[in-house]
């Protein structure tokens, strides 16, 4: 895999799916960005089983296609480190790939997207709904005090949602 894109467009991708990294995971390759690179596209995903958030980003150049796990953490802090300015992301290995900019490069692990668990889309019986997001923000506002703040009872830590016609 190799590719061009830049360092800000790239960090603002994994921001907005890094929500769904695990601190600690049972499968540890749920602590990585799957990265897949097809034409001059590349889709980020991170999933913890439970959430996965998919973000898409236009890269500059595509040289190679493929597909890699790449440590989250890792990744996340070179991004933040760099300025805004052209990153090359090529694998080097079975296991390594290199990210280079303009005045140095960075080698980090990274492993088989084979690896990654296969995330499975909606199934056909989910159900699309429209209503003014006020609406839902007044909904939440009215029964968010109710929500518990520890941990030890998780069901009581978010607010149910029953939808009918009404």
């Amino acid at each position: 895999m190799k590719l061009i894109i830049s360092s800000s467009e790239l960090l603002k991708g994994v921001m907005a799916v890094a929500k769904a990294i695990p601190a600690k995971s049972a499968l540890p390759i749920l602590e990585n960005f799957l990265f897949d690179l097809k034409g001059n596209m590349l889709e980020i995903t991170a999933s913890d089983t439970e959430l996965t958030l998919r973000t898409q980003l236009e890269v500059e150049n595509t040289v190679e296609e493929g597909r890699i796990a790449v440590p989250a953490k890792h990744m996340m802090d070179l991004l933040k480190e760099l300025p805004d300015q052209p990153l090359t992301i090529s694998t080097t290995s079975d296991s390594s790939f290199v990210c280079s900019w303009a005045s140095g490069e960075s080698t980090l692990p990274y492993f088989p997207a084979e690896d990654y668990p296969e995330i499975t889309g909606t199934d056909d019986t989910a159900v699309s709904l429209q209503f003014p997001a006020q609406s839902l923000v007044d909904g939440i506002s009215s029964t968010i005090y109710a929500t518990a703040d520890d941990e030890i009872r998780p069901a009581m830590n978010g607010i149910l949602f029953d939808i009918d016609t009404d």
